[in-house]
């Protein structure tokens, strides 16, 4: 019921409420992973970043490994990523991503925000591996859509004309049968 409780007033906007109700919620059941989550979403909103990650970061390192604590720990890594990709930090992006699985349901948005960390960084050849990645997965994902036009640019920002231009095209063709 706390929990609940933090989640509305999360999407109220109310933060620091929510970070409080988290934390109590945590005194009833230390190990709720869904919890830590949530307390660690609540800091980053509220403007703590640092403790927003460190508790993301402490639940992923704690959770268990059945498939709904998998799913979970990578969102959290998606959500550190994010987060640093919105602060410049790279490095820090790329290192959370890489903890994400390649199989699980946040796989095509991590793999996307991996070729943005790359290419926010002017790293643009090392951009193309992860969005080409994405172009053999399910095209009515958006972040397989979103990842042939990144890869179009990319090429166009690398200079390779001929390459941008049927890129182009082929992202053109995919969006129009979606």
């Amino acid at each position: 019921a706390l929990s609940n409780l933090g989640n509305a007033y999360s999407s109220k906007g109310e933060y620091l409420q929510a970070v409080k109700t988290f934390l109590k919620a945590l005194e009833q059941n230390p190990d709720n992973p869904t919890t830590h989550y949530n307390l660690g979403i609540a800091y980053i909103q509220e403007g703590k970043t640092d403790l927003g990650i460190v508790q993301l970061n402490e639940m992923i390192r704690t959770a268990n490994d059945d498939n709904e604590s998998l799913d979970l720990k990578d969102k959290a890594a998606l959500a550190i990523a994010y987060r640093y990709l919105q602060d410049g930090n790279y490095v820090g992006a790329r290192e959370s991503l890489l903890r994400v699985r390649l199989k699980g349901p946040y796989s095509n948005s991590a793999l996307l925000a991996l070729s943005y960390s790359y290419y926010l960084n002017v790293q643009y050849q090392d951009a193309l591996p992860a969005a080409l990645e994405l172009h053999s997965r399910n095209p009515s994902d958006p972040a397989v859509q979103e990842a042939f036009l990144l890869a179009s640019r990319v090429y166009e920002d690398l200079g390779a004309n001929n390459q941008a231009l049927s890129s182009y095209r082929v992202a053109t063709m995919t969006l129009r049968n979606q």
